[in-house]
């Protein structure tokens, strides 16, 4: 009989001891939820870059409202984000050396300098581009065409290049609207018109420049910044995290759309800013 009172009163215990565990185990994953959307409520508040899913590096990139193009380390065209599983998909297999895009189409300059359209139906390649020699090429939102031919920026006017007025040699562009924006080779941005250059004042030397309406951004000593009231503004430096744990990054190369920026960073990688602009 005692064994059995014996036995009884630790068969009583044993839902109290469980009840107490549940209760810390509850208690535990409450406190972990509040933190986690503590966090989550810090992270939005604080703009940051998100990277692109995939892991892949690229050589150039041109924002749309599609997403993102982009030239691959192996010269084809690819686009993120791509069908379901597959975060980034390949659009077009022609070597090529440049890219933009526009609200309707890509642009692409490949390896043999002819331009090509990839919108709606079949490629288009034109035929009159090649004797351009063009090393770099910008679309603006209503798909009007700039290219650098020969160091200098031009306007694609039918089969023929009509010279912005800037005279310094070119390195990058970008289009918007009736204009351009161009970085010289010694890192100056240049809005140039066709009878007007103006030089704008900027943080250091650029070298990467993109527009889209009248959104303005640069990158200058591995640093993106968008353009303000009083100036250019200061981007937070990419974090890009490894199992190794978080890496900073600089800032290659910029690609603004109409409510997006992107950038290209070190070894390629392709971020976003996390801010809708």
């Amino acid at each position: 009989m005692a064994g059995m009172a014996h036995a009884g009163t630790r068969a009583r215990r044993l839902p109290r001891r469980n009840g107490a565990s549940l209760r810390s185990i509850f208690l535990g994953l409450l406190g972990l939820t509040a933190f986690s959307l503590q966090a989550c409520r810090f992270a939005r508040d604080e703009p940051s870059w998100v990277e692109a899913h995939g892991n892949v590096s690229v050589r150039q990139i041109a924002a749309s409202a599609r997403g993102v193009d982009a030239v691959g380390n192996d010269k084809r065209i690819y686009r993120y984000p791509g069908p379901y599983g597959t975060p980034w998909h390949e659009i077009s297999t022609t070597e090529s050396v440049a890219a933009a895009a526009s609200p309707e189409a890509t642009y692409i300059i490949d390896t043999s300098a002819f331009v090509w359209r990839l919108g709606p139906g079949a490629p288009q390649r034109w035929d009159f581009s090649q004797n351009w020699a063009a090393t770099a090429i910008a679309v603006d939102e209503s798909d009007r065409v700039y290219v650098i031919s020969q160091s200098r920026a031009a306007r694609v006017v039918g089969a023929h290049l009509q010279v912005l007025a800037c005279s310094e040699p070119v390195i990058a562009l970008a289009a918007c609207g009736a204009h351009a924006f161009v970085v010289s080779a010694k890192g100056q941005l240049f809005r140039a018109e066709d009878s007007a250059c103006r030089e704008l004042r900027v943080p250091g030397a650029v070298h990467s420049v993109a527009a889209y309406g009248q959104r303005l951004a640069i990158a200058s000593g591995g640093i993106a910044y968008l353009q303000g009231k009083d100036g250019f503004d200061a981007l937070p430096t990419p974090i890009l995290y490894r199992e190794t744990g978080r890496k900073l990054t600089d800032v290659l190369e910029v690609s603004v759309s109409k409510n997006t920026l992107w950038a290209r960073v070190s070894e390629g990688h392709v971020v976003m800013f996390s801010e809708v602009l």
